[in-house]
Parts: structure tokens; C-alpha cells; sequence
């Protein structure tokens, strides 16, 4: 199986972070395929979106885990296929 790992922490003040502006699917921080793990991203402004694609190179199941802190926020996660 392929793991798909994000690490949310949110320090004050936040800014942007590294895969900005990434803001719709238009915008999307490509990530390639295969194994993928990401550190240090914010929620650095209220409705602020962060949009990152992402190709399975295998079938097979894949885990997309996301770590963050309840008392730091509210975190929606979607995941999308390529039709939407």
C-alpha cells in the first residue's frame, strides 16, 4: 500500500507555507506519485484552502494520514479522484 503523510502544526503567527499559493484544484501543489510525506504546513488565514495533487502509481489501497492539534483548529480533509 502507497502512504500519503501530512503533518499540520500550527505555531503563532502563522504564514504561508511552502506549497503556497495552492489555494483551488487550479492551483494545486503537484506531488507526483508514490510515497509522499509533508511537514510544516499552516492554515495561515481563516477559509484558507490548501489543494495538493497526487497520482497512485500502483493499484492498491492507499492511507492518507494527517496530523494535527483539535485545540489549533478546525481540519476538513477531502480526497478527489481525477473526474472530481
Amino acid at each position: 500500500s502507497v502512504r500519503l503523510l501530512i503533518d499540520l502544526r500550527a505555531p503563532q503567527p502563522l504564514g504561508p507555507d511552502a506549497y503556497e499559493p495552492n489555494d483551488s484544484r487550479a492551483t494545486a501543489t503537484e506531488l507526483g506519485g508514490g510515497s509522499v510525506q509533508l511537514e510544516h504546513l499552516s492554515i495561515h488565514a481563516p477559509g484558507n484552502e490548501d489543494w495538493f495533487a497526487w497520482a497512485a502509481t500502483t493499484a492498491g489501497s492507499v492511507d492518507i494520514i494527517a496530523n494535527f492539534r483539535d485545540a489549533a483548529g478546525d481540519l476538513d480533509l477531502y480526497a478527489y479522484d481525477a473526474a472530481g
